[in-house]
């Protein structure tokens, strides 16, 4: 029902803007919306040509803005159907809201988790891009390290992407 309001709106402004004393009149060349409601930007001395309720005015007083008065009671069904629209949106976003209120532990629990996963994949990310191993424990349960490098002084290497060769040299612990 809005579409056909608002195409029955279209038609009549149309009509409205092919007239010539409406178009020398204009300081717009196509209709907008001002509170919800169609109208023409009028030049501020032209504002009588076309007749109809004045919405609006600029803040430097120099175009007004008129809802014809071939369109106004488009304009008050376009408003109607408006507020219907907003008060069935609400009535859905209430339910919605009531439904996740019911599940907030879960919903709670599910965000938790995800930002442990997250957190994962962000290691993962990183070790990929430094080249990282997991390291191996011999049997005596000594750790040797080869060809280490520091993962702090790796991180200028990620923004900057220096040619092969520079960056921190490689320590055997």
């Amino acid at each position: 029902r809005m579409r056909r309001i608002e195409a029955d709106v279209e038609r009549v402004l149309a009509g409205v803007l092919a007239r010539p004393e409406v178009r020398r009149a204009l300081n717009a060349p196509k209709p907008s919306f001002r509170h919800h409601r169609p109208v023409l930007a009028l030049k501020a001395e032209h504002r009588h040509k076309v007749p109809g309720l004045l919405l609006d005015r600029s803040s430097t007083g120099s175009t007004v803005y008129v809802e014809p008065e071939e369109v106004v009671e488009l304009g008050d069904a376009l408003a109607e159907e408006s507020l219907a629209a907003a008060r069935e949106e609400a009535v859905i976003l209430l339910e919605l809201s009531r439904e996740a209120l019911a599940r907030r532990e879960l919903l709670l629990l599910l965000g938790e988790r995800t930002g442990e996963l997250e957190l994962e994949l962000a290691k993962a990310r990183y070790a990929t891009g430094v080249s990282a191993v997991v390291p191996e424990i011999a049997g005596g349960r000594r750790l040797g390290l080869l060809g280490a490098r520091h993962p702090m002084l790796l991180e200028p290497l990620f923004e900057a992407n220096p040619p092969a060769g520079h960056g921190p040299v490689p320590i055997d612990l």
